[in-house]
């Protein structure tokens, strides 16, 4: 190949790759309206953050109560100048996005010989209903997502070789500020030096080490002074709930479920090149090991993921399994271009690998399409309903009442109120008492809220008589959850002395 050719070639991969990040903007545009509920608390701390410079969800009382503090740091450098955090979640998560589908896109490059294998599994990522939902929903994923896929390029690029790359290591740094999960990826990259780097490899194992835990030391020790402590809210409170409302079963049947929807057609293919291969006598020690050799991280991270959800008992959603079942779908359309090319004729190669996307995005397309599309149609975020009782709140309360609620997202940013989190993860103090009904009930009684929100009627709490404001029906933004509208009542309380009659002597 000439230099001229070799410059043309380069050009047009880069166009592509333009046009790949601007289809991934497209696809996200129905969903520009949509902000979950977690979103939301998001944007409380930015809110605050921005005006008042504390992390704080109830000011002015410092509360570790988001698992992403990159993501809240980022909201919050745009927010200064944009100054509305519904506006600037949108503006970042869209701009992230695109550069996740970049990214994306050549990575699947790395791992595959022909432009149109990537192409296939770039259009599987964009179609995903998981993508789809939740990467402009005010969360970290399209952080931790364009953190991971471009720190697995960089990696790849420079294994093997005398080069060390510091960004690779450095953003994965970042992306455990980002998601905590990140944690078990840092390792696996570091143990995929340890095995297979011949070249430099103590230097890049220092690099490595240094480069994951700057950032996150002065992030801890950051926390350690402005909190009290390292540990977010988010998972002392999502560790207390698990022990109670799922089992490793009930992990593993989600993982599976959510794994099968996004990836059926990919893992097929890995199945199927798995099965040839058996069959034409290809699975020697020599052959594992280069096969282990160039898929180690991703197979790992897929695996290792999956493993510490279920032994951590964790309430899945499809967001927190985004970030493995792109990359399931990459080493499937791998698989496929392996398959195919045991085929002699070029033209049926193109007609089944065209089959097997169009059949893949189609499946994807139906799954948003009964599952996450409902959401669209809320154009302030989330169903009315439920904004309809915070704004009542902001509307006709004083400024100095308090509320308390288990989902507090829309309720806080809306009300404009003091929230008590009785789930924990603004409120802290709460989190003993999850797993005891009653010692929550005795603590929330003594902290005196003067309303209460509920998903069912309002039934007792010692001391208080409960006047009903106002019930609504609300729809939920959990796929699980549709059809199935909850009724949320908002609680007036009024408080009385309460008397024990003493036993007779």
């Amino acid at each position: 190949m000439t230099k001229i050719e070799n410059n043309s070639s380069i050009t047009r991969f880069n166009l592509l790759t333009i046009g790949v990040a601007l289809m991934g903007i497209v696809a996200l545009l129905p969903y520009r309206h949509f902000l979950s509920d977690d979103g939301f608390i998001y944007l409380r701390f930015v809110r605050n953050l921005t005006e008042a410079g504390i992390f704080s969800y109830n000011l002015p009382i410092p509360t570790y109560g988001f698992t992403g503090p990159l993501w809240v740091i980022i909201l919050s450098g745009v927010n200064v100048l944009v100054r509305d955090p519904f506006i600037t979640a949108k503006i970042v998560a869209f701009t992230l996005s695109a550069f996740t589908v970049a990214a994306y896109f050549r990575l699947c490059h790395h791992f595959v010989h022909h432009t149109a294998y990537a192409f296939i599994a770039t259009v599987a990522l964009v179609v995903d209903p998981w993508f789809a939902k939740w990467m402009v929903s005010g969360l970290e994923n399209p952080l931790t997502l364009v953190l991971l896929f471009t720190s697995l390029l960089l990696h790849l690029r420079t294994r093997g070789t005398e080069r060390v790359s510091i960004l690779a290591y450095f953003l994965v740094g970042l992306g455990i500020l980002s998601r905590p999960e990140m944690l078990i990826y840092a390792g696996v990259l570091i143990l995929d030096i340890l095995i297979f780097e011949r070249s430099r490899r103590a230097l890049k194992l220092l690099v490595a080490t240094i480069c994951v835990g700057l950032p996150n030391l002065m992030w801890i020790g950051f926390a350690q002074w402005h909190f009290g402590t390292f540990i977010p809210n988010t998972i002392l409170a999502k560790s207390v709930e698990a022990q109670f409302r799922s089992t490793y079963f009930d992990t593993f049947i989600r993982c599976t479920q959510i794994v099968a929807g996004s990836t059926l057609l990919p893992c097929m293919a890995i199945l199927g090149l798995g099965a040839v291969s058996a069959l034409r006598g290809e699975f020697r020690w020599s052959c594992v090991t280069n096969l282990l050799r160039t898929y180690f991280v991703p197979l790992s991270w897929c695996l290792v993921l999956i493993a510490f959800y279920v032994i951590g008992r964790a309430t899945v959603s499809g967001r927190y399994l985004l970030a493995i079942t792109p990359i399931i779908t990459l080493l499937g359309v791998a698989a496929l271009e392996s398959l195919l090319a045991l085929l002699h004729s070029s033209r049926l190669r193109q007609i089944l690998a065209t089959a097997f996307g169009v059949v893949l995005v189609a499946q994807l397309g139906f799954l948003q399409y009964r599952y996450t599309f409902f959401v669209t149609k809320w154009e302030q975020g989330m169903d009315p309903n439920l904004i309809k009782i915070a704004t009542w709140l902001r509307d006709n309360t004083s400024p100095h009442i308090t509320v308390a609620s288990h989902e507090i997202g829309v309720l806080g940013y809306f009300s404009e109120r003091r929230v008590l989190d009785t789930g924990g993860l603004c409120s802290p103090e709460f989190i003993p008492e999850l797993g005891n009904a009653e010692k929550l009930n005795i603590h929330l009684r003594s902290l005196k809220p003067d309303y209460i929100m509920t998903d069912s009627p309002f039934r007792k709490l010692e001391g208080a008589h409960g006047e009903l404001v106002f019930a609504v029906d609300v729809q939920r933004e959990g796929s699980s959850a549709l059809g199935d509208v909850q009724q949320y009542h908002l609680t007036r309380l009024h408080y009385f002395e309460v008397t024990h009659e003493q036993p007779n002597q």
